[in-house]
């Protein structure tokens, strides 16, 4: 296999995709983090604060710095703005992403790399891999998990939820997806080495 195999882990919100994602760095797998690359692009390019002062909201940028709890309330809530902003970050965030698995397949054929991404379809990564992992946690966990990470209400978080939910259309393209389970008393590892037993290296 030349092909060095992209897998997204995905999966809403307090699903818990960064547990899935540490045991894969922890056996030594190349895992692309997209809210860290998108967090990375908002802050060092000028150009996307701009037009995120433009087209989301000038009050979010405060002397060329993004004040993320401003952007995070004019979005969530707002399909609309939630969409454009995704279109201005995440187009960057796939191209980066493209750009490394590229170079990374160069040199470890056949070795899947892995990005961790909360929105797979609106992102356009549906598009990009060769499979997805789709971490599931049951509702009120999920809730609960967030409002004790982020110190937020539970309004704001299902608010947040309600954002990342998207059901694909009948044209959209739906790579062949596996499901790990991670509620707390289903072990996550086991589920992982089966996955990964899977693949061809």
């Amino acid at each position: 296999m030349n092909h060095s195999p992209l897998i997204c882990i995905s999966g809403g919100i307090g699903s818990g995709k960064s547990v899935v994602c540490r045991i894969l760095k922890h056996l030594g797998h190349e895992v692309f983090d997209c809210d860290r690359e998108a967090r990375f692009i908002m802050d060092c390019s000028p150009s996307i604060r701009l037009r995120i002062a433009k087209e989301i909201d000038p009050k979010a940028v405060c002397d060329d710095v993004i004040d993320r709890r401003i952007l995070a309330k004019t979005v969530f809530g707002n399909p609309e703005l939630l969409q454009r902003l995704n279109s201005i970050v995440h187009t960057a965030v796939t191209d980066e992403l493209c750009r490394r698995h590229k170079e990374f397949s160069k040199t470890n054929p056949g070795i899947p790399f892995f990005a961790e991404t909360a929105i797979l379809y609106q992102s356009g990564l549906n598009k990009v891999a060769d499979m997805v992992w789709e971490v599931e946690a049951p509702m009120s966990l999920r809730i609960d998990r967030v409002m004790l990470r982020n110190g937020l209400s539970r309004e704001d978080v299902e608010a947040r939820i309600a954002s990342q939910t998207f059901e694909p259309d009948a044209s959209a393209v739906i790579p062949p997806t596996a499901h790990i389970i991670n509620d707390n008393t289903t072990p996550v590892l086991p589920q992982v080495l089966a996955l990964l037993h899977k693949i061809r290296f």
